[in-house]
Parts: C-alpha cells; structure tokens; sequence
C-alpha cells in the first residue's frame, strides 16, 4: 500500500482505466462507491496537508512535460533507449528483490517470469504499467520504477507455484536461494544504510540519536545552539527534525540554530535561528562525499571567526564539535 501510495504513480489511474476498458471489467457501483472511500481515507492525511500548506501550485507544476529531448536524436534511436532502460529497470527488479549477487539470475528470473506468467493478463499488465514513466521521460530517477516491485513479487510468487506442481521440492529450493540470497545481501550492506538513494555512508539513525544525546549531556540541562555541515549543503532539516521528534521528547527543549538563515527550508520553524550561539555550541559535521571541498573550507573557517573548538567526538562518520562562542 506505501509503495503504491507514491503520489507520481497517480498515473495508473489511468492504466487501471484501459485495464478495465481493454478486459471489460465489471465494476458495481457499491464497489466503485467503496474503494472511492477507501482511496479518500488513505489520502486524507495528504489532501489535509495541501490546503494547509498551500502547496496545490507546487503540486500541479509538478505534471509539467518532462519530454524535452534533443530534435537531433532519431525517434528509433530513443525508443530503443527507452526500451533497454525500462528492461535493465525490470531486470534490476529481480536483481534487489530474489537473487541480489546475481546479474545473470535476474535476467534469467525476468525472462522466467515473463514466460510462465504470459497467459496471465493481469499480472503482465502490471510488469508493464512502469511504461508510461519512460514515455514521459521519468526514468531517470532511480525511485521511478517502485511501482514494479509488488507485481515482481506476485510474479515470482506465480514462478514457485509453478516448480510446486512439477515438483515441490523444487518449489522449496528455489525459496530457500531467494532467503539465503537476500539474507546474504541484508548482512554485507545493512550496516551501511539503504543503498537506492545518494546518501552519505554512515547517516544511521542510532548513531545520530548517540550524538544528540552527547550535545544535551555536555549542555547539561542548560540551553544551547548547534551548527550544521550537510549534504545537501546548509540544508538542516534532517536535525531540525531529531532534535523536534527525539531530543524534545526526551530532553524537554531544542537548541536554537547559528548557521546558514534556514527560511523556506523544511523544518526551519522549529529551531530558532541566532546570529551569536549560546554559550554553550555545537557544530555537526556529516560526511561530505559529495561536497566540493572549497564549501566545507570556507564554512569551517566561518565557524573559526564565531567559535572555538574545545573537543571533538565520533559517531561513525558523524562529527560532533564542542565549541564556545568568541567575544563579538
């Protein structure tokens, strides 16, 4: 339900719509009343949030046209991009989810799947409905194709049933590769964090919570300020939110924020922004990887001109600096 509850999938309404056109699907009125109800109920919380926030016109510029191409490239030559793109996205489906070590099995597990599902028009309908997002020109976003994982799934599922009738051991063999693979994979990457999206190595939420817990016990009771070194740059939202949802919660108070003016920056509310920090500051430095060296340079030497370092703590890659304002 999560992953289907991606606002950019609201394009398989209108697959869902052919689907129904094209097999001639039945729907009564009740149901159609029903699943409109359950629909709204899920969104609710979203619908709430957009007129709250008078994000509507956000919203609808995201549906601008995203297909400007070159006029130089020939149209075979960008469908056949197109196509080997959305096949390397399916295969790459099979790859994450069953046989992740694999290239060579996930193309295999893919053109398995195709073959033992062809006769099941709604299960292939599926594998298919990530098209329109190549069409569109959405594919270069490495989250674009969640939508397949779920019919990937019903798709292998349909696979071991399968091996089950010819054979039900194996139907179990097959299963325990799939256990072991993923079990494999979940021991070598786990502790590095999800692999999808660009983020930096180390940003793991227990090591975060260990470093808000060591400013609140230095700060001992009293109010203090922070400063953040992040990717992306001077964007504090990640620790705006810990300090609210964790610090808060367990402390009592946020500190207040020194750094760069966080206006129109989620979670700029909840810290209060000062020029000169309290006399007790931090500065959290996250891993750069990413950061062209120049801006953490001036930045660390902005902070020099307002703080002095007094000691230095390591979570992970998480630095955390223990500071005191300069007389100004």
């Amino acid at each position: 339900m999560s992953m289907h509850f991606q606002f950019f999938l609201i394009y398989l309404l209108g697959v869902i719509g052919l689907f129904g056109l094209v097999f001639k699907v039945r729907v009564s009125k009740l149901e159609l009343g029903w699943s409109v109800m359950i629909g709204l109920g899920f969104l609710s919380s979203f619908i709430i949030s957009t007129i709250k926030f008078q994000t509507l016109p956000q919203l609808l510029s995201g549906f601008e046209s995203t297909t400007q191409t070159n006029v130089s490239i020939s149209l075979l030559s960008q469908i056949t991009d197109r196509v080997y793109k959305y096949l390397l996205s399916m295969i790459t489906m099979f790859l994450s989810n069953f046989i992740p070590q694999s290239m060579i099995a996930g193309v295999l597990l893919a053109m398995v799947t195709l073959g033992v599902n062809l006769k099941n028009r709604f299960i292939i309908l599926m594998l298919l409905t990530s098209i329109p997002i190549f069409i569109l020109g959405g594919h270069s976003n490495v989250y674009a194709n969640i939508g397949l994982v779920l019919p990937v799934m019903i798709g292998m599922t349909a696979v071991l049933k399968y091996l089950g009738r010819l054979n039900i051991l194996l139907a179990i063999i097959g299963l325990l590769i799939i256990i072991v693979a993923n079990l494999g994979m979940i021991r070598q990457i786990g502790p590095n964090g999800q692999q999808i999206l660009v983020i930096q190595k180390g940003m793991l939420l227990q090591e975060q919570l260990k470093l808000v817990d060591k400013t609140y016990q230095l700060a001992n009771g009293q109010q203090f300020s922070i400063n953040t070194i992040t990717v992306p740059f001077w964007t504090n939202t990640t620790w705006a939110y810990l300090y609210h949802w964790y610090g808060q919660q367990k402390y009592g108070y946020v500190p207040s924020f020194y750094g760069q003016d966080q206006q129109g920056i989620i979670g700029n509310q909840i810290m209060v922004h000062k020029v000169i920090p309290e006399k007790k500051a931090f500065l959290i430095i996250e891993s750069v990887d990413g950061l062209p060296a120049i801006l953490v340079q001036n930045d660390l030497r902005t902070e020099g001109y307002k703080t002095h370092l007094l000691n230095s703590y390591n979570f992970g890659t998480l630095i955390l600096e223990e500071r005191t304002p300069k007389n100004t």
